[in-house]
Protein backbone atom coordinates (compact mmCIF):
# COMPACT_ATOMS: atom_id res chain seq x y z
CA UNK A 1 0.00 0.00 0.00
CA UNK A 2 1.24 3.51 -0.78
CA UNK A 3 1.51 6.28 1.56
CA UNK A 4 -1.18 8.44 -0.67
CA UNK A 5 -3.52 5.15 0.17
CA UNK A 6 -2.82 4.89 3.42
CA UNK A 7 -3.24 8.62 4.07
CA UNK A 8 -6.41 8.47 2.23
CA UNK A 9 -7.43 5.75 4.25
CA UNK A 10 -6.35 7.75 7.58
CA UNK A 11 -8.85 10.91 6.37
CA UNK A 12 -11.62 8.93 5.50
CA UNK A 13 -11.15 7.26 9.10
CA UNK A 14 -10.74 10.60 10.70
CA UNK A 15 -13.33 12.14 9.26
CA UNK A 16 -15.63 8.69 10.17
CA UNK A 17 -14.70 9.14 13.64
CA UNK A 18 -15.40 13.26 13.57
CA UNK A 19 -19.16 12.32 12.05
CA UNK A 20 -19.88 9.99 14.42
CA UNK A 21 -18.40 12.00 17.66
CA UNK A 22 -20.60 14.53 16.76
CA UNK A 23 -23.35 12.50 16.27
CA UNK A 24 -22.80 11.04 19.87
CA UNK A 25 -22.57 14.90 21.27
CA UNK A 26 -26.04 15.43 19.69
CA UNK A 27 -27.50 12.75 21.30
CA UNK A 28 -26.08 12.77 24.48
CA UNK A 29 -27.61 16.80 24.27
CA UNK A 30 -30.68 14.83 23.65
CA UNK A 31 -30.45 12.33 26.03
CA UNK A 32 -29.93 15.11 28.74
CA UNK A 33 -32.58 17.45 27.62
CA UNK A 34 -34.78 14.51 27.42
CA UNK A 35 -33.43 13.92 31.45
CA UNK A 36 -34.56 17.39 32.39
CA UNK A 37 -37.81 16.93 30.64
CA UNK A 38 -38.30 13.89 32.76
CA UNK A 39 -36.69 15.51 36.16
CA UNK A 40 -39.26 18.18 35.55
CA UNK A 41 -42.16 15.89 34.88
CA UNK A 42 -41.37 14.16 37.94
CA UNK A 43 -40.95 17.38 40.21
CA UNK A 44 -44.48 18.67 38.64
CA UNK A 45 -45.92 14.93 39.51
CA UNK A 46 -44.60 14.90 43.24
CA UNK A 47 -46.24 18.53 43.50
CA UNK A 48 -49.10 16.82 42.20
CA UNK A 49 -49.19 14.17 44.37
CA UNK A 50 -47.99 16.35 47.31
CA UNK A 51 -51.63 18.09 46.79
CA UNK A 52 -53.59 15.28 46.06
CA UNK A 53 -52.62 13.85 49.41
CA UNK A 54 -53.65 17.38 51.14
CA UNK A 55 -56.84 17.46 48.87
CA UNK A 56 -57.88 13.44 50.71
CA UNK A 57 -56.32 14.92 53.92
CA UNK A 58 -58.97 17.62 53.81
CA UNK A 59 -61.99 15.65 52.49
CA UNK A 60 -61.42 13.03 55.23
CA UNK A 61 -61.28 15.86 57.74
CA UNK A 62 -64.50 17.23 56.46
CA UNK A 63 -66.32 14.18 56.54
CA UNK A 64 -65.43 12.93 60.36
CA UNK A 65 -66.62 16.72 60.78
CA UNK A 66 -69.85 16.40 59.48
CA UNK A 67 -69.83 12.89 60.87
CA UNK A 68 -69.81 14.42 64.50
CA UNK A 69 -72.14 17.09 62.86
CA UNK A 70 -74.81 14.63 62.48
CA UNK A 71 -74.44 12.34 65.04
CA UNK A 72 -72.73 14.33 67.87
CA UNK A 73 -70.57 12.92 70.67
CA UNK A 74 -72.44 11.98 73.40
CA UNK A 75 -70.87 14.39 75.81
CA UNK A 76 -73.21 17.04 72.85
CA UNK A 77 -76.49 14.40 73.56
CA UNK A 78 -76.09 14.67 77.55
CA UNK A 79 -75.25 18.93 77.20
CA UNK A 80 -78.13 19.45 74.49
CA UNK A 81 -79.44 22.25 74.44
CA UNK A 82 -83.10 22.67 76.67
CA UNK A 83 -84.39 26.43 75.53
CA UNK A 84 -84.58 25.39 71.69
CA UNK A 85 -87.60 23.44 71.22
CA UNK A 86 -86.98 19.70 70.44
CA UNK A 87 -87.67 19.73 66.48
CA UNK A 88 -84.74 21.99 66.26
CA UNK A 89 -82.37 20.30 68.78
CA UNK A 90 -80.29 18.00 65.95
CA UNK A 91 -77.12 16.87 66.25
CA UNK A 92 -76.31 19.50 63.75
CA UNK A 93 -77.92 22.74 63.35
CA UNK A 94 -79.30 22.95 59.76
CA UNK A 95 -78.02 26.54 59.13
CA UNK A 96 -74.69 25.54 60.55
CA UNK A 97 -74.60 22.60 57.76
CA UNK A 98 -75.71 24.49 54.76
CA UNK A 99 -73.29 27.48 55.75
CA UNK A 100 -70.19 25.35 56.01
CA UNK A 101 -70.76 23.08 52.81
CA UNK A 102 -72.40 25.72 50.71
CA UNK A 103 -71.05 28.93 51.57
CA UNK A 104 -71.73 32.63 52.28
CA UNK A 105 -73.31 33.77 49.60
CA UNK A 106 -76.18 30.73 49.49
CA UNK A 107 -76.80 31.44 53.12
CA UNK A 108 -78.06 34.88 51.64
CA UNK A 109 -80.23 33.57 49.57
CA UNK A 110 -81.53 31.13 52.65
CA UNK A 111 -82.14 33.74 54.70
CA UNK A 112 -84.21 35.57 52.03
CA UNK A 113 -85.93 32.68 50.96
CA UNK A 114 -87.11 32.55 54.65
CA UNK A 115 -87.81 36.07 55.20
CA UNK A 116 -90.14 35.87 51.84
CA UNK A 117 -91.59 32.42 53.17
CA UNK A 118 -92.68 33.58 56.65
CA UNK A 119 -94.12 37.16 55.16
CA UNK A 120 -95.87 35.84 52.47
CA UNK A 121 -97.60 33.82 55.33
CA UNK A 122 -97.58 36.51 57.92
CA UNK A 123 -100.65 35.67 60.06
CA UNK A 124 -101.90 32.33 58.45
CA UNK A 125 -99.85 29.87 60.45
CA UNK A 126 -98.49 31.04 63.82
CA UNK A 127 -99.81 33.88 65.81
CA UNK A 128 -98.14 37.52 64.12
CA UNK A 129 -95.91 38.60 66.90
CA UNK A 130 -93.97 35.10 66.01
CA UNK A 131 -93.72 35.49 63.10
CA UNK A 132 -92.38 38.82 63.32
CA UNK A 133 -90.01 37.91 65.19
CA UNK A 134 -88.44 35.28 62.72
CA UNK A 135 -88.64 37.76 59.99
CA UNK A 136 -86.13 39.69 62.11
CA UNK A 137 -84.06 36.49 63.29
CA UNK A 138 -83.41 36.17 59.48
CA UNK A 139 -82.91 39.22 58.43
CA UNK A 140 -80.41 40.01 61.20
CA UNK A 141 -78.43 36.61 59.94
CA UNK A 142 -78.66 37.87 56.29
CA UNK A 143 -77.47 41.37 57.69
CA UNK A 144 -74.78 39.87 59.73
CA UNK A 145 -73.38 38.22 56.15
CA UNK A 146 -73.63 41.77 53.97
CA UNK A 147 -71.68 43.91 56.68
CA UNK A 148 -68.96 40.79 57.03
CA UNK A 149 -68.72 41.04 53.38
CA UNK A 150 -68.17 44.29 53.45
CA UNK A 151 -65.23 44.31 56.41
Amino acid sequence: MTKETEKEIHKEYDSLLEESLEYYKNELVNVYSINEDLEEQIEELSHENRELKLDAKEYIETIHLMERQLYGTKEDRLNKDTSTPDHYNAEVDVIDFFKMHFGEEAMKNVHLFNIIKYATRFGKKDDESSEVSKIIHYAEMLKEIVEDERD
